[in-house]
């Protein structure tokens, strides 16, 4: 009906969208106080963090305003109906030489009980509104084009990694990723390097099936990687990711979740070769040390160590490493990148990385600009033929030499 579609509903949506967009600034705002603070900008945030108030207000009383006056109306003649026929009921009332004022009574109180029902109505109507507005954000998620999944579970252990005219773009239109020609030998090391930008994470997340590629093939072993269970592709790689994300729990069960298996004995050993281990005994419950919400309570090192020692315990046949020495000291640097060229040696595994001397052994490096591999090899070769890459390196060892 007109009054539910065009009235109850474009209210409920002002309230919705109200609720939706604050809630957006309202988050950003509690995950960015630390910068907030750091920088003595508290005053501008707050009074964004107040404007979002102010759009969830204005959200929720334009829902109210635009559905008030007709819903009083839709509830006032519900009432008004009832009532005027309870009422000619009683007055038709074959006593007619009843008492005047038990009629009277009889007619108030079922004129008044008449509101009841009329509130649940109007009340179903607003939950009905509701959950046609639910329904429909889902069915737009759900409309959503599905990854690929296929059914195959048996991945070969030890495969070559291949990408074939690999094309990717988030928005249509605008690729991030252009015929992308490479291929990674099992057990070697392949280091992704460029500008900010350049398109070296997206590469990755497209290996990882965050989303599926346009054009072109990723295969291992000459088979799609599509064609793979996500599931049984996923549990074939570990990532260390550039942003360390731990979880309210234990310093145990966080790395527990590269392996939820693990024994302690596995746990440890993981810490140990993260360089980790003796920082964790060193905490008040060791393991079962709990770690706040994002792993506040740890230092950014720490925790990087922990998303390490969780991808160590995984034991992938496919490692990728985010930055993932970008918040270590020189000294456990080193170790970890010791530690990672034994794993190696059965592994594939792909760095990303800004800090060149990190991947100066690599078998091969991936030279990104602009979404595309520009050029390959390795980093004496490089360094001899690519104007691109000795601006990178001359880039990066002047920032070396810097001194405070």
């Amino acid at each position: 009906m007109y009054f539910e579609k065009h009235v109850l509903t474009r209210g409920m949506q002002y309230r919705s969208v109200g609720l939706a967009e604050a809630s957006r600034h309202i988050i950003e705002f509690a995950e960015g106080m630390s910068v907030v603070r750091a920088f003595g900008d508290t005053d501008e945030a707050e009074r964004d963090y107040h404007k979002s108030v102010e759009i969830m207000r204005e959200g929720f009383a334009r829902g109210v305003k635009r559905n008030t006056p007709l819903a009083g109306l839709y509830l006032g003649l519900s009432m008004a109906s009832v009532g005027v026929g309870a009422l000619v009921g009683v007055a038709t009332l074959a006593e007619l030489d009843a008492d005047a004022t038990v009629r009277f009574f009889a007619a108030l109180v079922l004129l008044t009980a008449t509101l009841v029902p009329a509130r649940a109505m109007l009340g179903h109507r607003l939950m009905g509104v509701m959950s046609r507005l639910g329904d429909e954000n889902i069915t737009a998620v759900e409309q959503m084009a599905a990854l690929r999944s296929g059914e195959r579970r048996d991945i070969p252990s030890h495969g070559e990694v291949r990408f074939e005219g690999v094309n990717f773009a988030y928005d249509e239109g605008k690729p991030v990723i252009h015929a992308a020609n490479f291929s990674a030998p099992a057990g070697s090391l392949t280091a992704i390097v460029g500008g900010s930008g350049a398109g070296k994470t997206t590469l990755m997340n497209v290996l990882l099936r965050f989303w599926d590629i346009e054009q072109g093939r990723i295969s291992i072993d000459n088979v799609d990687i599509r064609d793979f269970a996500i599931d049984a592709w996923m549990n074939r790689i570990a990532v260390v990711f550039q942003e360390t994300q731990l979880f309210r729990d234990t310093v145990a069960n966080n790395i527990r979740i590269g392996k939820p298996d693990a024994t302690q004995a596995e746990i440890e050993a993981a810490a140990q070769k993260a360089r980790i281990h003796e920082r964790i005994l060193a905490l008040p419950d060791g393991y079962e040390t709990l770690v706040g919400h994002g792993g506040s309570t740890l230092s950014g090192g720490e925790r990087q160590r922990v998303t390490i020692a969780r991808a160590l315990l995984k034991d992938a046949d496919i490692v990728i490493l985010d930055e993932a020495t970008s918040a270590l000291d020189q000294e456990n640097e080193h170790s970890l990148q010791m530690a990672f060229a034994e794993l190696a040696r059965d592994k594939t595994v792909f760095v990303i990385a800004h800090r060149l001397s990190t991947v100066v052994d690599a078998d091969t490096i991936l030279l990104m600009d602009e979404g595309r591999i520009v050029d390959q090899g390795t980093h004496d070769a490089l360094i001899a033929r690519s104007a691109l890459y000795q601006k990178l390196w001359e880039s990066y060892t002047a920032i070396s030499d810097w001194q405070l």
